[in-house]
């Protein structure tokens, strides 16, 4: 990898600050407009009610892991799905009815920062995150083209669940995980995706299977993640561990509940299994700190952003490894 230099080094850090500083007020106004939902209206957040599901999807959540990608690739390139995500989010914020075609290309940018990573290591893990990446495509051009949230929302949910299942599935290699069960992860993964690009191409059919695969990937996390060894541990590891094993049952919870009930275009149960999802689920394995992977784990979401944001001294970089 070329040396990078302290000027360009800088202009790097400035360009992730500024990025997600918008990302940051798109994140406010999604939880704004989601509460104006509710009733607790607040702020600017009614203006967005409509679509404050597709902001957090599209303009937040979806950039920030563009963001961790292009950091794990290197190279300026690998920030462009970034870099059109936040565009994307701004356009969301300024009211622009072309945005979601933003949310489009940063998708399609996405796939192209993941294909890349195979080249540099071809694993099941990294497979897993290129077929998420390749399914948000799918939601993103079925949104623009026209269906309903109801319609887009499980492709959107099952970007969020193979990411987090690769990352998960990567960990697995420090932990005493039968070869089998990864042979399992895999499979239901790929599964997932196949139904849920057939959901987004009208077909309602496959979408309770869906989330009975939902439901065995969830219970996939509980029964094989490396939480339940660090949970063993005291302090903060074990409250990280505690994070992703809940957010695990989460998923499981949804996935069942979609299971049983299918998704309503509204109503009580249609918002437990897209917030089991999106809040629960995939909130508590972002955002939570991930010390039990710390001594051993070389990419680590949170320290890819802290990294992106802040640059390290002294040219060396601290491995969550």
């Amino acid at each position: 990898m070329a040396t990078t230099t302290p000027a360009r080094a800088r202009s790097q850090t400035r360009f992730r600050r500024a990025l997600l500083l918008v990302v940051a007020v798109a994140a406010a106004t999604g939880v704004l407009a989601g509460l104006s939902r509710v009733g607790v209206v607040l702020g600017w957040g009614p203006r967005f009610a409509v679509d404050h599901g597709p902001m957090l999807v599209v303009g937040v959540f979806g950039t920030v892991i563009a963001l961790e990608r292009a950091v794990a690739l290197g190279g300026r390139w690998g920030y462009a799905a970034a870099a059109i995500g936040g565009a994307a989010a701004s356009a969301m914020l300024l009211g622009l009815t072309w945005a979601g075609w933003l949310g489009v290309l940063s998708a399609a940018a996405l796939v192209g920062v993941n294909a890349a990573i195979i080249r540099r290591q071809s694993a099941a893990f990294t497979w897993l995150m290129l077929l998420g990446a390749v399914v948000l495509v799918f939601g993103n051009v079925s949104w623009m083209m026209g269906y309903p949230v109801r319609d887009v929302a499980p492709a959107w949910m099952t970007f969020f669940v193979l990411t987090i299942a690769a990352e998960r599935l990567e960990l697995s290699r420090l932990a005493p995980t039968p070869a089998w069960a990864k042979v399992i992860l895999v499979l239901c993964a790929a599964a997932l995706a196949v139904r849920v690009s057939l959901v987004s191409c009208g077909l309602d059919g496959a979408l309770r299977p869906a989330g009975g695969l939902m439901a065995v990937i969830g219970l996939w996390q509980l029964r094989f993640d490396l939480a339940r060894r660090t949970l063993q541990r005291g302090g903060l590891p074990r409250f990280s561990a505690a994070g992703v094993l809940l957010g695990a049952a989460w998923l499981v919870f949804s996935g069942s509940t979609l299971l049983a009930l299918g998704l309503p275009y509204a109503g009580p149960v249609y918002d437990a299994i897209l917030h089991g999802v999106f809040v629960a689920d995939r909130a508590i394995n972002r955002l939570r700190p991930c010390p039990e992977e710390s001594e051993n784990r070389r990419r680590c979401a949170t320290s890819h952003i802290l990294r992106a944001v802040w640059p390290v001294r002294n040219g060396t970089r601290r491995d969550c490894r």
